[in-house]
């Protein structure tokens, strides 16, 4: 099954106290075509704590099955909305990783944009929002006066000031220079599905990189001290 990002839970379907998903913005798993799922046939299935519901996708018509586990108001008392997981699991596509607040918000907003691209099969597009990304991202390391530069200059200044190493600097500038290929819409040197996804996929190592990992260095430094 792929879990579901709160995100695109659209609406709530409440059954008593209990609340499950009932409306969901996502790529339908047999063709996949973005489009907003209204969810039916929806039922609670206490011992499992489990909400249950179906949905058809209006493009192909094929039925998809949506959980909601552990909801709010079930068996557990959560005061908070369950995990929401779809089946089957679509093909082809690249799922979006999530971030709490060590990522910013524009950072975020452009990142989902490269993702919903691909998993659009738009891939010059693809190309395009990684670069707008990727320059965000490295923009983001910079003291707030040295971030209107190029990305070219943003890369540089930010290899200067962060420790990175070889492998990741060579890896983002070969994000930058597919990016180019995207933007200037070279017939010759269109970008096609693996190109795009090595992008996407290397663009997404570098997010957890420069911003994941040293958020759960921090947590495992704060345990080992007795901090938490």
């Amino acid at each position: 099954m792929k879990e579901i990002p709160i995100t695109e839970i659209k609406h709530w379907f409440t059954q008593g106290q209990i609340e499950g998903a009932d409306v969901v913005s996502t790529n339908c798993p047999w063709c996949n075509e973005r489009g907003l799922f209204k969810l039916k046939s929806h039922q609670y299935d206490q011992p499992r704590n489990v909400f249950s519901s179906t949905a058809s996708c209006s493009g192909c018509s094929k039925m998809v099955h949506f959980w909601t586990v552990e909801p709010k108001g079930g068996l557990s008392n959560s005061t908070e909305h369950g995990k929401v997981f779809m089946y089957p699991i679509p093909k082809n596509r690249i799922d979006e990783l999530t971030f709490d607040d060590e990522v910013p918000e524009q950072l975020v907003r452009s990142y989902r944009s490269t993702i919903d691209a691909y998993n659009s099969k738009n891939y010059s597009s693809t190309a395009v929002c990684c670069r707008r990304t990727l320059e965000g991202m490295f923009k983001y390391l910079l003291p707030e006066g040295n971030r209107k530069i190029g990305l070219a200059k943003a890369i540089e200044e930010a290899i200067n000031s962060v420790n990175f190493s070889k492998p990741l600097s060579s890896l983002s500038h070969a994000i930058r220079q597919g990016g180019n290929l995207g933007a200037h819409f070279d017939l010759d040197k269109e970008p096609n599905e693996d190109m795009a996804r090595s992008m996407v996929e290397l663009l997404q190592y570098l997010l957890s990189y420069l911003y994941v990992l040293p958020r759960e260095i921090e947590k495992l430094e704060n345990v080992l001290s007795g901090d938490e």
